[in-house]
């Protein structure tokens, strides 16, 4: 009862610092699609991805500093530096959940508004920024269509009048095999980080140094395709993974599960979810606030799990199924979770040898 209880506060604790939507009552600030490059194998075998350069711009008025935050910056929750001069949002991520969204069309008419919707997922943030769509293996989209759109668009359901920017995707022309494609991804998203930088007014190093991209333009990187560092690892000056001379087209092992599981997590919106989330509440990044999450439910699990059984082994394995369940959502990695679970064997060890007569 008191483990209930507990649970039901700090929810609620979580859910005070989880932003409202709410309608505007207005028409969508404008917005564009600047470069929408595709390219396909990049993790598995026929799958499409297509990386998306764009702008949701921060204010409106000609002569900075506005008086109220204007433009996208209206739309963060956290509006800290909406007014400064010059308008630098301290928290580009912090949107109003389902208020823009990075999307692919097939078969578009005028602005796609007849077109078949593909993918859709959130801006990773406002101002000069990279998203991402990622299909799947099994996809309806044709290689080559000239009739697919990369768009940039508002929400329909919080503006009165709804901002949309398309332009027909780009396919690029290199050789189909693995890693090709990935040396050309990794060209394009140098040229379109360097863009970036000058469509911000930043220093020319400040996303891409001697042809690597910095810590700085990693966080743009990841934004638009959470495995981005992991596929391409070279073109990072410094990675959580040693770089690599041929890429690991065919991985065998943990590597071959956990490159599925990546695939999986791209083509959904948790990663960005997570990381949206991990920014707001803690300023951390979004492996970082889904591993946090899940292990929060695996020690609520381990508790409940173990005051029903009396067994603290059975707690044990609640912990580990939490965590596997949180792989698909790339919380806890397979590492991560294998040195877990050899933890709570000698855990489990150590209780049996505890249970031994002497």
């Amino acid at each position: 009862m008191k483990l209930s209880v507990a649970l039901v506060i700090a929810t609620a604790a979580v859910m005070m610092f989880i932003p409202s939507v709410h309608a505007t009552g207005g028409p969508a600030p404008t917005l564009s699609t600047n470069q929408a490059n595709c390219f396909r194998n990049i993790i598995e075998d026929g799958d499409i991805y297509c990386m998306m350069r764009y702008q949701l711009p921060t204010f409106v008025t000609a002569t900075p500093p506005p008086v109220s935050a204007e433009a996208w910056c209206a739309e963060l929750v956290d509006q800290d530096g909406c007014t400064s001069d010059p308008v630098e949002p301290t928290n580009e991520t912090s949107q109003i959940i389902g208020v823009a969204f990075v999307t692919l069309y097939q078969n578009c008419g005028v602005d796609c508004s007849t077109g078949t919707l593909e993918s859709q997922v959130r801006t990773p943030r406002i101002n000069y920024a990279l998203g991402g769509a990622y299909l799947a293996p099994g996809h309806a989209v044709t290689w080559g269509d000239i009739t697919v759109n990369g768009c940039v668009e508002s929400s329909t359901t919080l503006f009165t009048v709804a901002s949309i920017s398309c332009i027909p995707v780009t396919w690029n022309t290199a050789a189909t095999d693995q890693a090709t494609q990935r040396s050309q991804l990794g060209a394009d998203l140098v040229g379109d980080l360097v863009s970036i930088s000058a469509d911000r007014n930043l220093d020319l190093f400040a996303y891409v140094q001697n042809n690597l991209i910095t810590s700085a333009g990693r966080v743009l990187s990841l934004e638009a395709l959470s495995v981005m560092d992991q596929i391409i690892p070279e073109r990072f000056q410094a990675t959580i993974f040693e770089s690599q001379d041929e890429a690991f087209a065919t991985p065998t092992g943990t590597l071959a599960l956990q490159a599925d599981l990546d695939a999986t997590a791209a083509g959904t919106d948790l990663p960005t979810a997570f990381a949206n989330l991990g920014t707001i509440l803690f300023g951390i990044s979004g492996g970082a606030m889904a591993t946090l999450f899940f292990l929060m439910l695996g020690i609520i699990a381990f508790f409940r799990i173990s005051g029903m059984t009396g067994d603290v082994t059975m707690g044990a394995q609640a912990v580990v199924a939490v965590g596997m369940v949180g792989l698909y959502a790339r919380g806890p990695t397979i590492s991560v979770l294998a040195v877990a679970a050899v933890g709570f064997s000698l855990v489990g060890g150590m209780f049996l040898v505890g249970k031994i007569k002497t």
